[in-house]
């Protein structure tokens, strides 16, 4: 058994990236935070400014997830 970093929204079923188990999670150095892997099949993470556009490496932004596994909408809304 192993543990192994991941990622996931409650919109989604199941994680939208994680670390391999063959392969250690990197380590920032300037912050010392743990990576959250590489994204899933057939899905996309881009991190976005408040316009929507993709904010260069480095920057903070929203995390916006496309792929199978993410809800069409939310019940009742």
């Amino acid at each position: 058994p192993y543990i192994r970093n991941g990622y996931g929204l409650t919109e989604c079923t199941a994680p939208c990236a994680s670390v391999p188990p063959e392969r250690e999670a990197p380590v920032d150095p300037v912050s010392g935070t743990l990576s959250v892997g590489v994204p899933g099949p057939d899905t996309v993470v881009r991190i976005l400014d408040e316009e929507g556009r993709e904010v260069p490496f480095g920057e903070q932004g929203e995390i916006a997830v496309r792929g199978p596994q993410v809800v069409s909408g939310y019940w009742n809304l």
